[in-house]
């Protein structure tokens, strides 16, 4: 019984992981910004509270999991935990923002250009049958410049391809 229980816990820890992006490294220039990543994740969440950002610098034609992938970043959110992580700067970047928790699955799609030397926060909510992200500037003002996609409801890979943006 406890082999078969052992099983069942490592098959489901693999089905866990929710992309197939690499893992997120920063920028490979000096030109940057940051963003702190929060969330108010409420409720038993069976594989942590945790978010998943999905980073991109383009669209794609044939391949979302290879084509101008920067990477993915998971944080985990116990208590008020935030993660901080240095982003490109002066180019429009794409994200796909939301939890890994199969009971809610909820994404959002959105794209800006971040500043060089500015800091922005990311905050995910849960709100009543779905999900809500903020994005705002140091000073608290929302950013001006930020682009939100439609891909209906779950982890849709279609909000990025190049025919939809």
């Amino acid at each position: 019984m406890k082999k078969v229980f052992i099983l069942l816990l490592a098959i489901l820890l693999v089905s866990c992981k929710s992309t197939n992006l690499p893992e997120y490294n920063g920028p490979a220039t000096n030109e940057s910004a940051e963003l702190a990543i929060s969330a108010n994740l409420k409720g038993i969440f069976l594989h942590g509270k945790v978010t998943q950002l999905e980073i991109f610098d383009g669209c794609y034609e044939e391949d979302y999991d290879t084509e101008n992938v920067l990477g993915h970043v998971i944080s985990e959110h116990s208590d008020i935990a935030t993660n901080t992580i240095n982003i490109p700067s002066n180019k429009e970047l794409y994200f796909q923002f939301g939890t890994t928790e199969p009971s809610w699955n909820c994404h959002v799609q959105f794209s800006f250009t971040p500043e060089s030397g500015k800091k922005y926060y990311l905050n995910y909510e849960m709100v009543f049958a779905g999900c809500e992200s903020s994005l705002k500037e140091s000073n608290g003002e929302s950013v001006a410049n930020i682009k939100y996609f439609n891909s209906g409801s779950g982890t849709s890979k279609v909000w990025r391809r190049c025919d939809k943006i």
